[in-house]
């Protein structure tokens, strides 16, 4: 739903209407018709990194590229499966643990300003233009500058360009050591890498997993049983009986700050002159089984479906609006709904 947010706010509006609302088959265009992107480009050693650039403003004479998101209200970000029993979920008010703009700003902060602006700086962006809303309505837009988004991670723009720079060299020496240890001789082979970070241990966990046929691979995946009745990723490997090929490589990271090692439990703050100093290792574990590549994918992926306290997501929480009773007597219907179904 997203995507389709996101073209109606870039797209001419007159081909939005006819590819996604026109009534009149006569009248539609190909939802796959074609459309101008955009992208700008930023080398950083072997890699070529690339960034969509949706949209843009001038300004005395300077164009600067802005970026579009959309963004789902909390709770079908928590339970998009089950979107339609939050279609009263609304944001109404600027202060509050629900249904307010602090709640979906704190998730910002915590799940997606950072990966908003690794997008924005290898694009060159200026900032990010942000829609709140759910599935039936937009409820508003914020607009964030680059500059706000480096302080409210990094709190500086020094110690900001640092990470992101840094980061680039750890990936390009991770990519160097697995396309070193790596059998990728077959002509069209795939390989798919995924990097979940431990701040505890001060260690990056990587699954690297090798696809021989990529296009045989999907179509045995997407056959194997209907998307709704395929609830883990583990699922799809079982029905379709793919056995994946994955090993499992583990960096540990050493950081000092004007030459003081940092421990794991040591909270520090960067200033403006700080030196810092980093040192890592990448060592290879082996191969590793479908149920440990599950609750791998499970671990990095486990906050965009937490909720602002760190927990699980459960339907039974109130919703704003509920007493205990009207809670009850929800979850009383709804079992009755789901006998008479059986």
């Amino acid at each position: 739903m997203g995507k389709y947010l996101e073209l109606m706010m870039t797209q001419n509006r007159k081909d939005f209407n006819r590819k996604f609302l026109a009534k009149n088959k006569a009248e539609r265009l190909p939802t796959d018709a074609p459309a101008p992107e955009f992208y700008s480009f930023l080398k950083a050693g072997d890699m070529l990194l690339r960034s969509q650039i949706d949209s843009g403003v001038e300004e005395n004479g300077i164009f600067k590229k802005v970026e579009v998101k959309s963004r789902a209200v909390a709770p079908e970000r928590y339970d998009a499966m089950n979107y339609e029993k939050y279609l009263d979920y609304r944001l109404n008010k600027y202060h509050g643990s629900v249904e307010s703009y602090e709640h979906e700003y704190y998730d910002l902060i915590r799940g997606a300003f950072h990966k908003y602006l690794n997008q924005m700086t290898i694009g060159g962006m200026d900032g990010v233009l942000l829609a709140y809303h759910n599935t039936r309505k937009v409820f508003g837009f914020e607009y964030f500058d680059r500059w706000h988004l480096e302080k409210r991670i990094y709190k500086s723009q020094e110690y900001a360009d640092i990470c992101f720079k840094t980061s680039l060299l750890f990936l390009q020496k991770i990519f160097d050591r697995i396309f070193a240890s790596e059998d990728l001789t077959k002509l069209g082979q795939t390989v798919r890498i995924g990097l979940h970070a431990n701040s505890l241990m001060n260690s990056l966990t990587v699954l690297v997993e090798k696809i021989d046929d990529v296009e045989e691979y999907n179509k045995r995946l997407l056959s194997a049983l209907p998307y709704d009745l395929l609830h883990d990723v583990a699922d799809y490997y079982d029905a379709a009986k793919v056995v994946p090929q994955v090993n499992k490589y583990v960096v540990r990271l050493y950081t000092k700050l004007n030459g003081v090692d940092i421990l794991n439990s040591m909270m520090y703050f960067f200033e403006p002159g700080d030196s810092l100093e980093f040192k890592f290792d990448i060592g290879r574990v082996g191969k590793v089984d479908v149920h440990e590549y599950a609750k791998f994918l499970h671990e990095a992926y486990a906050f965009e479906y937490r909720n602002i306290n760190s927990e699980s997501v459960s339907y039974t929480h109130l919703r704003a609006h509920e007493t205990v009773l009207d809670l009850v007597c929800r979850l009383l219907l709804e079992k009755k709904k789901k006998k008479k179904k059986k």
